[in-house]
């Protein structure tokens, strides 16, 4: 049986559409002068809201290629440490996947992901030649469906999809939810970079929200207050 605190799902409702989120127990916020925002949305001094997914078993699925060019696009670098630290101090139990396009004898972010706790599920660039050149193959999307299916089978822990991709993450959570209706889905996206679709609903499959937040980025540009 599905559950979920309506009063965070409504908090995380309104963030989502603000780009703003309350400060986490336990997470040290960035100082107060310190903001930013990208498309007209306002980046949160904290990921979350971190208590939707208080107390949990989750797995996370994180489209790295939507969240790491989303967060460069804004002018910043996420880190996946300090993601991954954030989600300790709030669940029961969490793992981390990371799903990206790699060239074929190129090995950093595995080597990146693997030194800070996550399993890494690279697919091979390809490229192929048509009427008009050479087309390169590097999108992850069906790795990302494949892997959030296979590990929502293999586990009994909740789902976090990062990424803002609204179509990927509703058919993915519409998939997930058909076939064990008591999981639960949530998702974890950049403001600014989040499709609508991703919003949640009573109608919904996905349960509830959460923005990329000032705690897990570090400015491209070094002087960056």
């Amino acid at each position: 049986m599905r559950t979920i605190n309506f009063t965070r799902l409504l908090q995380s409702i309104v963030a989502f559409g603000q780009g703003d989120s309350e400060s986490i127990p336990g997470i040290r916020p960035r100082p107060a002068c310190r903001s930013a925002h990208f498309r007209g949305h306002r980046i949160p001094s904290c990921t979350g809201p971190l208590d939707l997914l208080g107390s949990r078993k989750l797995t996370v699925v994180a489209d790295v290629e939507n969240l790491s060019y989303s967060a460069n696009n804004a002018g910043f670098r996420l880190s996946y440490s300090a993601l991954a630290s954030a989600l300790r101090q709030v669940t029961k139990a969490v793992n981390f996947h990371a799903c990206f396009s790699r060239q074929e004898h190129g090995n950093d972010w595995e080597r990146y992901f693997e030194q800070r706790g996550w399993v890494t599920h690279p697919r091979v660039i390809v490229y192929s030649r048509n009427p008009h050149g050479i087309r390169k193959h590097a999108n992850a999307d069906a790795l990302v469906a494949f892997q959030s299916g296979r590990l929502a089978a293999e586990s009994k822990g909740d789902i976090l999809l990062a990424t803002g991709d609204g179509a990927l993450a509703v058919d993915v959570a519409n998939s997930i939810a058909e076939q064990w209706p008591g999981r639960l889905i949530f998702t974890l996206a950049f403001p600014g970079a989040a499709s609508s679709m991703l919003r949640a609903s009573d109608r919904s499959a996905i349960a509830g929200n959460l923005l990329v937040g000032l705690d897990i980025l570090h400015p491209l540009n070094p002087a960056y207050p």
